[in-house]
C-alpha cells in the first residue's frame, strides 16, 4: 500500500513539474521577422518584385520607372489564422515607420499582398 501511494504521489508531482514547465504560444502575439513561409523566397506582380530575406525584405519597382531595393527593416508579424498575416515593418528610405502590410492566402506559387488596409489586394507569384 505504501509503494502504491509513493508512486501516485511521483506521478502526480512529475506531472505537476511538467504542466507548469511548459509554455504555452500566443498565437496573436508578434514575432520578429518574417513567416518562415517567406523566408528567402522572392515574388513578383508584373515588373514589381519582392524579396524576403530571414529578417527583412525589398520591392524592386518596374524597369524604366522608378527602381529602388532598400530592404525594409524592424519587421514583425502577427498571425491573424488561416494563411495571413499582418507584417509591421520601417522604410528607411521614405521615414515611416510602423507600415502595416497584409499576406492573405500565401501558397507555395501565389500570395496577395496588401500595403495598408485601404489599398487593393495584389496577386504575387513566385520566380
Amino acid at each position: 500500500m505504501k509503494i502504491k501511494s509513493r508512486i501516485l504521489l511521483g506521478t502526480l508531482v512529475a506531472m505537476a513539474v511538467v504542466s507548469f514547465g511548459t509554455s504555452t504560444v500566443n498565437a496573436s502575439s508578434w514575432h520578429k521577422g518574417l513567416p518562415n513561409s517567406l523566408k528567402y523566397t522572392k515574388w513578383h506582380h508584373g515588373s514589381t518584385k519582392i524579396n524576403f530575406g530571414k529578417k527583412a525584405f525589398s520591392l524592386w519597382g518596374p524597369e524604366g520607372g522608378l527602381k529602388f531595393g532598400i530592404p525594409e527593416t524592424n519587421v514583425h508579424y502577427k498571425y491573424l489564422g488561416h494563411h495571413r498575416y499582418v507584417i509591421k515593418h520601417d522604410e528607411p528610405h521614405s521615414g515611416i515607420t510602423n507600415v502595416a502590410s497584409y499576406v492573405s492566402h500565401l501558397s507555395k506559387t501565389k500570395f496577395f499582398w496588401k500595403w495598408d488596409k485601404s489599398s487593393p489586394w495584389v496577386a504575387n507569384y513566385r520566380y
